[in-house]
């Protein structure tokens, strides 16, 4: 029969393998979940594979090697005589490690005594082991795009669009129509400002009651129309022609 465990003896073991830097967060996790298991009043630790994978949230086969790697660090030992399924956890080790500060902590810092109740055993977690937690999710690429072109849209484009235009009627609705072109990357600012700029040059001269309003000619993706062809004979007495027919049909749907 091995001797009992106090709390203290627990504690020191959790601190000991927790400095530990050559130990893996799976063989600590183990090593809490060993203790966890342990008899305090009979120090007999019986747990199978199976029930310390269980609760340290791990495959068997893990669990496996990090009891591989405790016994082979000297924290674990097999218990012969009360059958293989038995561990013995090495208490002295931890005792010396704790006190004489022997064993490197995992932060290289010195040992500080504690002012806290060291009757009180330490709550170890998975958490706090390092295992089985998840990482955050990293941004995909996709909302990585949405970030950067929503961030890099130019705040004066609309306004230099604006500028171009011919006909200053329904700002207000043109600029989201305007954004959303740009945001779904239809056309790019400096595309819709030179279509604006053609626009502005062929409808020159004309009656502006027949120029669309901005946001149709955006709706109607009139920035990629190619370049109107300028016919405007002279009549003999030296008018101009004009027929407001024609200027209709070359701005057909220019009302809100």
């Amino acid at each position: 029969m091995s001797s009992p465990v106090s709390l203290l003896d627990k504690w020191r073991m959790v601190q000991a393998v927790l400095r530990d830097p050559d130990l893996s967060p799976a063989a600590k996790a183990v090593a809490g979940r060993l203790l966890f298991h342990l008899n305090a009043t009979t120090g007999r630790c019986t747990p199978s594979f199976e029930t310390l994978a269980r609760g340290a949230g791990m495959a068997r086969r893990t669990a496996v090697r990090a009891v591989r790697e405790l016994r082979a660090s000297g924290w674990v030992a097999a218990d012969r005589a009360a059958g293989s399924g038995s561990f013995i956890l090495a208490f002295d080790r931890a005792k010396d490690a704790v006190e004489t500060g022997t064993e490197p902590s995992l932060s290289g810092d010195e040992i500080v005594p504690s002012t806290r109740d060291e009757t009180v055993p330490l709550l170890v977690t998975k958490r706090s082991l390092g295992v089985g937690t998840k990482r955050s999710p990293k941004q995909g690429k996709k909302e990585q795009g949405k970030g950067t072109r929503s961030e890099s849209l130019d705040a004066s484009a609309f306004d230099r669009f604006w500028e171009a235009y011919p006909r200053k009627v329904g700002k207000a609705a043109a600029q989201p129509v305007f954004e959303r072109i740009t945001r779904d990357r239809k056309a790019t600012p400096e595309e819709l400002i030179t279509g604006a700029e053609r626009f502005a040059a062929e409808r020159a001269g004309e009656d502006p009651t027949f120029t669309a309003h901005a946001k149709t000619w955006l709706n109607a993706g009139r920035w990629a129309d190619e370049p109107a062809l300028r016919h405007a004979p002279s009549r003999p007495n030296g008018r101009q022609s004009f027929s407001a027919i024609e200027a209709l049909m070359r701005n057909l749907d220019y009302g809100e």
